[in-house]
């Protein structure tokens, strides 16, 4: 349930954004590359068993450098 309203609250807010003609093209890369290094996360934690601090470091970290990476690759191109 908490998911669907974060889900709910940031689609709202796209779409307020859109409205408002802000472009939100510009965050595609960061959300996308955040989105792979989430799932690298995931896909790590269940390879090795990782826990606790690790845990906490691995999906904090990777999201972040994946969605860093991702839009600094998009934006030489």
């Amino acid at each position: 349930m908490h998911v669907q309203s974060i889900l709910l609250r940031f689609l709202q807010q796209l779409d307020a954004a859109i409205a408002l003609g802000k472009t939100v093209r510009s965050y595609l890369p960061y959300v996308l590359g955040a989105a792979l290094g989430l799932l690298a996360a995931f896909i790590l934690s269940a390879i090795f068993g990782v826990g606790g601090t690790a845990q906490l470091l691995l999906f904090g970290l990777l999201p972040a450098i994946g969605g860093a990476t991702c839009e600094r690759i998009v934006s030489r191109n």
